[in-house]
């Protein structure tokens, strides 16, 4: 389907080196934002991924409600259960072609009905803060 790239937090065995994607961590989201598709055992980057815009599949035996309202309100996410789960789901994002523009306008849309955390902190808790 394309060139693999594994991170890990942890040592990776012998197997996986080859895929081992050597970068400083910070440039970690630089890379993810530009991937074609994210699978992994990370919910957290799952969400990341999704967030950016990035179809994203969090393989895991247990769910995360983040990443559920991901994929059933935004449909930026999937959750699948098994490995087996995860390449059907692959299958068929690869049978709907480019995915890009479809996961653009879903992150549109998550990003609409959320709220901006920092304006949000900077209207109800630095500026009362600052006129007191």
């Amino acid at each position: 389907r394309g060139p693999v790239v594994v991170t890990s937090e942890t040592a990776l065995p012998a197997s996986l080196e080859p895929f081992t994607l050597r970068i400083p961590p910070e440039q970690f989201h630089h890379v993810l934002a530009f991937a074609d598709r994210c699978v992994g055992e990370s919910a957290t980057v799952a969400s990341e991924a999704a967030v950016l815009g990035v179809p994203a599949i969090y393989v895991a035996r247990t769910g995360r409600g983040y990443v559920s309202e991901e994929e059933e309100r935004y449909g930026l996410a999937r959750w699948c259960r098994t490995a087996s789960a995860a390449h059907a789901v692959l299958d068929a994002w690869d049978r709907d072609g480019d995915l890009k523009p479809l996961w653009a306008g879903r992150r549109a849309r998550m990003l609409r009905e959320k709220v901006d955390v920092t304006t949000w902190m900077m209207e109800n808790v630095f500026r009362p803060c600052a006129a007191s």
